[in-house]
């Protein structure tokens, strides 16, 4: 049930985007503006905390990750970092990027978040299987 409100959040923003303006000027833009930061922020914790496994262990070397892990803490340390990185893409739908140069066309932004949300969701996936693979194997839950 709590994870139900994960995507009843997400489709509640998919309909606003239909009839409403992401524009900062917008009267109703402070709307959009919450829902996508509570969806954002639910969202990450739920990846890190229940997907993956993390904060569970504080011992020097592994602190804020997890007691059993197959890859180095690095990775992990990376991935968090990673997953901020591209879930908080959409911010930048929001501001007009006119005058940046590497950034002329939306469709540029929008083949760069395409790659990062299928490198996010793949880094995801591993991470997922991991945790399953180390904390579920045979109970099935």
């Amino acid at each position: 049930m709590v994870n139900a409100i994960k995507y009843v959040i997400k489709v509640t923003i998919g309909i606003w985007t239909i009839w409403h303006s992401k524009k900062i000027g917008d009267e109703l833009f402070w709307v959009y503006l919450v829902l996508r930061t509570i969806d954002t922020i639910y969202s990450l914790c739920w990846d890190y905390e229940n997907c993956w496994g993390l904060f569970h262990c504080w011992e020097p070397g592994k602190w804020g990750l997890k007691k059993r892990m197959r890859f180095h803490p690095n990775y992990y340390y990376v991935s968090v970092l990673y997953n901020l990185f591209a879930r908080t893409w959409w911010i930048l739908g929001i501001f007009k990027i006119k005058h940046h140069r590497m950034v002329k066309d939306l469709e540029v932004l929008a083949f760069l978040g395409i790659w990062i949300e299928v490198i996010r969701r793949t880094n995801w996936i591993i991470l997922r299987v991991e945790h399953e693979h180390l904390n579920n194997i045979e109970k099935f839950r």
